[in-house]
């Protein structure tokens, strides 16, 4: 997945990595882009997402059909923002996995034409256990999410609107805080098990609200 032209961006991210590893450590589902204190580096918006994502990951149970052995990985597909992906790479590397479950990390960009159900990007996605959204054509990321509609995949999102468009969870700026949405009819579609922590969190939206 590295790539020269990536190759300092990932440097930069390492020095986030500490920083993103304190959040899912401590996490309550609430994160503050705060200052740092002396001597520490700020986390930035992708290392706070990515620090979401993985305690989202310890929040949410997949039937045991979606693991081909008790230690297979998790394999979380991140579409079109590559510094959530090397960021969730570094958070990956500093934890012990979800229930047993090592972190794989898989980056993908939606083709720059209409989706077929036969592009690489969706196989990818109907293979992972989560996606990752935040592409810049709305119309495209949409039409991602409805070919995924009903798969136990569960998707988050950080493009506005996104958990009212048909993601599960939709991560959002709010000021100096990420905060999130929840699709609970989304949730519902498939078979995952998404701890009602995470629901009574959230700001609950449903289908075509703003």
């Amino acid at each position: 997945m590295a790539s020269p032209e990536t190759t300092a961006a990932r440097r930069r991210s390492r020095g986030f990595a500490h920083v993103a590893l304190a959040f899912v450590i401590g996490f309550s589902l609430s994160a503050r882009l705060s200052p740092p204190a002396a001597g520490q580096v700020m986390a930035g918006a992708e290392e706070v997402k990515a620090a979401f994502l993985v305690k989202l990951l310890g929040y949410t149970e997949w039937p045991p059909s979606s693991f081909e052995h008790a230690e297979s990985p998790l394999r979380v597909l991140v579409v079109g923002n590559e510094e959530v992906a090397q960021a969730l790479e570094e958070v990956a590397r500093r934890t012990s996995g979800i229930n047993g479950h090592p972190i794989e990390v898989v980056f993908e960009r939606l083709p720059g034409r209409e989706l077929r159900a036969s592009d690489d990007v969706l196989e990818e996605a109907r293979r992972s256990h989560a996606v990752y959204l935040e592409e810049d054509d709305r119309g495209r990321a949409i039409r991602f999410l409805e070919m995924l509609d009903k798969s136990d995949v569960l998707t988050v999102g950080g493009l506005p609107g996104f958990a009212a468009s048909g993601g599960m969870i939709g991560l959002r700026e709010e000021g100096r805080r990420i905060v999130f949405d929840a699709n609970p009819q989304a949730i519902r579609s498939s078979s995952l098990q998404v701890s009602a922590r995470v629901l009574q969190l959230a700001r609950v939206v449903h289908p075509g609200s703003s």
